[in-house]
Order: structure tokens, then C-alpha cells, then sequence
């Protein structure tokens, strides 16, 4: 289902009119946004060049990886089943996530409030989760830059439910304070540069006891780790495609210390739990310190709530 709220200038939260051509417009500065494919596009064009680079070097690699979904059939099977057959391991692991955010955070979440939630998918991708939540009657709004039809917001349109998507940026969220429930990163904290500071633009459009979710992100014991772990990809990239893919400084990873800074700066209280991948995947910390190699990432389900109302 689509959101119940209108969405707002990114800049200065100003409010949005339509013009007769479709655009819309900001009633308080004047910025104006076009509307491409059914998908708002509420960047200006000065901070979208900031990461047209990235954008094209991130295309360059999907297509080359044959991300995406290339039919509706494809598209609908996620995160259950891959049927391309290219990236199965991964998709095993996100829907062992995602089960796990439905059970534990949505679920119960819905449950309390006795209605369907407002959710945020921050990093939507080609919306499978979108397409997934609106299936569970929530009302949703697709966040990403990336708009491609088959490994971006575009590809909405092989979902046979209805739900918003726009083309935003995680610190300059185009959404009102304190009207959803839920702002998922779904896969996605890791491309901030400072976490800390998206975190803080998520918190803003939530409601008073709504959830902000961290899921799908690589997150390490150590920072040594982490930074090994996108020195490695960097260069493999620079191999494959000629660059490294390092226009935005990405943090690329997380820390349990950092998510603890993070969770004292904000007020949050962290809940963390661990999807069970299978017995080869529990196994790696173990073999990585056997072998003397770097430590695997750690990938989780990570969650906390606003204060609720008094």
C-alpha cells in the first residue's frame, strides 16, 4: 500500500505542489523535482552529481555480477528463491533475514499497534522488500538512488502490489517528522559515510516508539577487519572494471564498538540477533582463526526502538 503522508522538499522539508507538467515543486525555496517513470526524483541535480560517478561505476558492476530481476517471475520469487540461479547463497542469507525482521520486529510490532504499519525500505534496490511488505498489507515507501528497471526502483513494476518509490538520499530523507513506524536499512547503512548522522535523518521521520532497523550489513568484531575487507574489494574491482569504485567514501562496513558509540550518541538501546545460515556459515570464525585468515563478517539483524509515547 501506498504511504498516507505527503513527501516533502529534501532540502528544507518545505512542501511539494505539482506543476502542470508534472513536476513538483518546493513552496518554500523554489527547488523543483521531475517526476520520471512513476519515481520522484527528490535530489536536486547538484547533489545528484555528487554521485553520478558511483551510480555508473555501481550499474557497471550489478550488470556484470547479473544482479537484478529479469521478469516479474524472478522478481516475485525474492528473497525465497532465486531463479536465475546466480546469487543463491546470498539470497539464502536475506531471506533468512528477512524472516527473521517479520518475526521479530514487524510482527510484533503490527501486532501491538492493531493496524498496518508505515515503513521506510531505505536502500530498496529493485524493492523486493517493498513489494514483500505491501504483500503483508503495510504501507511503504521505496527509498534509493539508483532507479534501474531491472536492479532499481523501476523494477516496482513487476509487483503486482502498490507502494511509493523515490529517488532520495539516506541524510535527506524527503519525508515528514515522526510519521512512520519502521525505517529499515535494507542492506544499505554500510554505503553512509557516516552512519551515525543517517541513523540520526532515520530517527527524525519516525514516530514516537517506532524501530529503526539495520539488516544485511557486513559488521566485524574488529576495524581492521572491516577495512581489509574493502581494501580486498577495491582491488578486485580495479582488476576487473578498471576502477575502484571509491568516488563516495563509503564506511563499507560496521563494528560492534562503533554500534555502541552510535547507540550512546543516539539513545538507542541495541537489540542484535543472528539469523541461523547454517552449519558452514557458524563455522567460519572458527576455520578463519584455524587458517590464521581475516575474520568473516558477521551479519545481523540489529534494531531499536524510539521512546514510546507517556
Amino acid at each position: 500500500m501506498r504511504v498516507d503522508f505527503d513527501f516533502v522538499c529534501p532540502e528544507c522539508r518545505g512542501p511539494l505542489s505539482q506543476l502542470e507538467d508534472g513536476r513538483l515543486r518546493c513552496q518554500t525555496d523554489g527547488n523543483e523535482y521531475p517526476i520520471v517513470d512513476a519515481i520522484p526524483r527528490l535530489i536536486t541535480s547538484k547533489r545528484f552529481e555528487t554521485y553520478r560517478q558511483f551510480l555508473e561505476e555501481y550499474e557497471t558492476v550489478r550488470r556484470a555480477e547479473g544482479r537484478g530481476a529479469t521478469d516479474e517471475a524472478a522478481f516475485r520469487a525474492l528473497p525465497f528463491a532465486d531463479l536465475d540461479g546466480r546469487h543463491r547463497n546470498e539470497w539464502r542469507i536475506r531471506a533468512r533475514s528477512f524472516h527473521a525482521l517479520m518475526e521479530l520486529v514487524v510482527a510484533p510490532m503490527a501486532e501491538e499497534a492493531k493496524r498496518a504499519l508505515t515503513i521506510a525500505d531505505l536502500g530498496a534496490g529493485n524493492t523486493w522488500m517493498s513489494r514483500r511488505l505491501a504483500l503483508a498489507r503495510h504501507r511503504v515507501v521505496a527509498v534509493d538512488l539508483h532507479t534501474d528497471s531491472a536492479d532499481g526502483l523501476a523494477a516496482k513494476t513487476f509487483s503486482e502490489h502498490d507502494f511509493d518509490a523515490i529517488q532520495a538520499e539516506f541524510d535527506r530523507l524527503p519525508i515528514p517528522d515522526g510519521v512512520c513506524d519502521l525505517a529499515i536499512f535494507n542492506g544499505a547503512i554500510h554505503y553512509s559515510t557516516d552512519p551515525a548522522v543517517t541513523l540520526g535523518e532515520a530517527l527524525r521521520v519516525l514516530s514516537p516508539g517506532g524501530a529503526v532497523v539495520i539488516l544485511d550489513t557486513p559488521v566485524y568484531r574488529i576495524e581492521a577487519a572491516g577495512r581489509e575487507m574493502v581494501a580486498d574489494r577495491q582491488e578486485a574491482f580495479r582488476e576487473q572494471f578498471g576502477f575502484a569504485s571509491d568516488s563516495i567514501d563509503c564506511r563499507g562496513f560496521l563494528t560492534f564498538p562503533e554500534l555502541e558509540e552510535i547507540a550512546d550518541d543516539l539513545g538507542l538501546e541495541w537489540r542484535c540477533h543472528r539469523p541461523f545460515f547454517g552449519f558452514r556459515w557458524a563455522f567460519r570464525p572458527l576455520w578463519s582463526r584455524i587458517r590464521m585468515r581475516r575474520e568473516p563478517a558477521d551479519f545481523l539483524v540489529v534494531w531499536a526502538s524510539t521512546p514510546s509515547p507517556t
